[in-house]
């Protein structure tokens, strides 16, 4: 069994409950126990916050000559009744596509580059973002891997 190790944070919440029994401070104790209270909301949400969320590429056409430009629709969708107050959705691109418009970062792995998203997502809905690709240089590309991120 792999032993979970505890967070500074909740050695400090240890501390705070003993030193509100010591004291018999009840006021404290109860500062204790709604800290706790939002920590553990806290832990729970990074947990369950991409849970139902998904992440979807659609092109226009699946070839692409040197010149030619066509559709790319990113789709996130969060299918479940927790908002997300912010998301980033970065998806790796070869970086001989020209993409527009689009907020693109450089990637750490060489001819590559970052297409990034960031929104917030309501309960239940569907974002789609669209891009014109266009062709730069000739080659069979892969895209991918999507990163999601929230908190």
């Amino acid at each position: 069994m792999e032993r979970v190790p505890v967070k500074p944070w909740a050695w400090g919440l240890a501390g705070l409950a003993l030193l509100a029994i010591l004291l018999r401070s009840a006021p404290l104790l109860l500062l204790t126990f709604f800290l706790a209270l939002i920590a553990g909301a806290a832990l729970l949400w990074l947990r369950v916050c991409l849970q139902g969320v998904t992440y979807r590429r659609r092109f226009g056409s699946v070839r692409l000559f040197h010149g030619e430009s066509t559709e790319l629709d990113i789709e996130i969708a969060n299918a479940k009744p927790l908002p997300l107050a912010w998301l980033r959705a970065e998806d790796e691109l070869p970086k001989v596509l020209a993409i527009e418009p689009a907020r693109l970062s450089a990637s750490h792995r060489p001819g590559r580059q970052r297409l990034l998203n960031l929104l917030s997502l309501r309960w239940y809905e569907r974002v789609t973002r669209h891009y014109h690709v266009t062709g730069v240089q000739r080659g069979a590309w892969a895209f991918g891997p999507a990163r999601l991120l929230s908190g």
